[in-house]
């Protein structure tokens, strides 16, 4: 029955994390990266506040803080991801999110101790060669600019693994999202406010914005992460994760399907393989 419960609840985070990678490039467009980073945090506040009302839950003056560090850890991950977006494809920039699972066992085995067999070292280094193969251009030369893109999923590797932690400590959920996406969103405004774009990229968000994504659109994204983070929480706190994991690591998979139709992303051959090298990795971690 509990594994049926987590299978359940990893389908909707994967819809929900789909919906927020799929539309994010829209908010970038219209927002600047700085500025959707900071209001795509503020919108996902409010899945929290309205579980909170209805469900509130204690937290540990431990938790409070190891919450708010991991905030600033997942603010800079939204900086450098939506910074890639600028650039980049939709389509090769979320394929890395694999590579953040790839991180959070690596910390498990050399940080924290854990014990991996063959089958996991392997599926690490899948995740790795694929996305290796999703960075490169045309010409097999590596496309530097993916580095923010990589450099915001290490941020989300440690912000995950600290609100492992918190939630643990605490034994909830609610509270400990509520202050990440609080810390997340005030260091997202405060790089907005004290580094601002460039003249010129503000003329170029200018002119995107008149073809790019709608309010709406910043809503959406922001309810769908908020949204997710909170049921990734909950699953974390009853141990139900590892269980839903391989659900949740087909969401590159169903963004690349979806990018294709909707911003007509083209990937090559070794792009397309190394996404699927990639999520055969996420998914071997799953179940080994």
């Amino acid at each position: 029955m509990a594994v049926s419960v987590a299978i359940l609840w990893a389908v909707i985070v994967l819809i929900l994390y789909s919906i927020a990678d799929l539309f994010g490039k829209r908010v970038v467009i219209r927002y600047g990266y700085k500025h959707a980073a900071a209001v795509v945090g503020l919108l996902s506040l409010v899945p929290f506040i309205v579980l909170y009302i209805a469900l509130p839950q204690h937290i540990t003056t431990y938790s409070i803080e190891v919450s708010a560090i991991a905030g600033v850890f997942y603010g800079i991950g939204f900086l450098a991801l939506y910074k890639a977006l600028v650039t980049e494809q939709t389509t090769n920039t979320f394929a890395l999110t694999e590579s953040f699972k790839a991180w959070l066992v690596l910390f498990g085995a050399f940080v924290a101790g854990s014990v991996l067999s063959l089958g996991k070292w392997g599926g690490v280094g899948l995740i790795f060669l694929g996305s290796f193969m999703v960075i490169t251009t045309e010409n097999m030369k590596i496309n530097r600019k993916f580095a923010y893109a990589l450099l915001g999923f290490v941020c989300w590797a440690i912000l995950w693994t600290m609100m492992y932690y918190a939630i643990v400590n605490s034994k909830s959920y609610i509270p400990e999202g509520f202050i990440a996406a609080f810390f997340a969103t005030l260091t997202a405004a405060i790089a907005a406010v004290t580094m601002p774009d460039k003249a010129l990229e503000h003329r170029k968000g200018a002119a995107a914005s008149k073809s790019g994504g709608s309010v709406w659109h910043a809503v959406v994204v922001g309810i769908a992460i908020g949204a997710g983070s909170l049921i990734f929480g909950y699953l974390i706190r009853d141990n139900m994760l590892s269980q839903g994991a391989a659900i949740i690591a087909l969401t590159p998979i169903v963004v690349a399907i979806a990018s294709k139709k909707i911003y007509l992303d083209r990937l090559t051959t070794v792009q397309v393989a190394g996404i699927a090298v990639a999520v055969a990795g996420a998914l071997v971690l799953a179940f080994v």
